[in-house]
């Protein structure tokens, strides 16, 4: 009997830690993902750091990783290490070190109800806690103790005119969410809530710009060094 005849796969490629470059894209092209090789890269480096704590990855973990990364904006924060403490009798504390804009190293630390709790306050002192997190919501994205898990986070722009214009002309009334898939929940949620962070300071940073642009060109329609030498030649006539 073949695999076809029960309606399974000729061939399943297995991947672990020890699989390779080639082996992934070749699984993504037949999950039917058309990566480019920035993305590719991406959901890359997060498999390998997967694949060394998970046996194997299956199609699940797969689609969660390119779910994650792909389709991320231009990193303003990058998460670099997360470290936290927590228990029966313990206060949950969390020391987030990321990497700001300049390429300098941030650590912060802070106290919370919970170890995610902690792990947000820790980023909210390293980029100055722009918005308010209004949605936090964990899945697994497989069966079994060593599932990979999901975070998505959503986080609401506090009142700026930049933020809220940001929000309306997204269409989403500037609330920004990031996903974060990781073996470990309370990193996945450091990095979402960094990815929603970077596109909350993004669409505030566009919208800045876009503001300084239209005033820029409201003065130079209201007046311009032709028209005011001809004030000039008329007052002194």
């Amino acid at each position: 009997m073949h695999a076809e005849t029960v309606g399974m796969e000729s061939c399943v490629l297995v991947l672990g830690k020890h699989s390779g470059r080639h082996a992934l894209r070749k699984r993504f092209a037949d999950l039917g993902y058309d990566l480019s090789d920035a993305e590719f890269q991406r959901v890359f480096t997060r498999f390998k750091d997967i694949a060394d704590k998970k046996k194997i990855v299956d199609e699940r973990d797969l689609e969660a990783l390119v779910f994650g990364e792909v389709g991320r904006p231009a990193p303003i924060y990058t998460l670099d290490r997360v470290q936290v403490a927590c228990g029966t009798h313990v206060i949950p504390t969390a020391t987030v070190r990321l990497r700001g804009p300049d390429g300098e190293l941030r650590t912060e630390s802070a106290q919370g109800t919970g170890p995610v709790d902690a792990v947000c306050r820790s980023i909210d002192r390293i980029v100055g806690e722009p918005g308010a997190l209004v949605d936090f919501t964990v899945g697994g994205v497989a069966e079994g103790h060593n599932a990979v898990g999901e975070v998505t986070m959503r986080v609401r722009a506090h009142a700026t005119d930049a933020a809220d214009s940001a929000g309306d002309r997204a269409g989403r009334s500037g609330v920004f969410s990031g996903t974060g898939v990781n073996l470990d929940i309370v990193v996945a949620a450091a990095d979402a809530y960094v990815t929603a962070i970077n596109k909350l300071l993004g669409a505030r940073a566009n919208a800045g710009r876009t503001t300084a642009d239209s005033a820029t060109v409201s003065k130079g329609k209201g007046s311009s060094p032709l028209r005011e030498r001809e004030l000039d030649t008329t007052l002194t006539t």
